[in-house]
């Protein structure tokens, strides 16, 4: 299973997230575009400058999602190997 997730965030002038948004939002998604919005929110980026300055500015990525169908149970580092 996959699912994909565009995200428009707006960096500030420090690098840190101030707003993001979830662009074509799907039904069935909705748990999806939640873990893409707090992993947006938690970003930081390089700011985008002019003129030497830091500027706000818009920023649109796609987070991917692929799920396992695969069943990982963690070992103890005692267990036999």
């Amino acid at each position: 299973n996959e699912a994909e997730v565009w995200v428009r965030v707006l960096v500030g002038r420090s690098g840190s997230v101030l707003k993001a948004t979830v662009m074509k939002p799907e039904t069935g998604t909705e748990a999806f575009q939640k873990a893409a919005l707090d992993a947006a929110m938690q970003n930081k980026f390089k700011p985008a400058t002019v003129k030497g300055k830091p500027v706000a500015i818009w920023v649109t990525y796609k987070v991917n999602f692929v799920l396992s169908d695969k069943a990982t149970t963690p070992k103890s580092p005692d267990a036999p190997k």
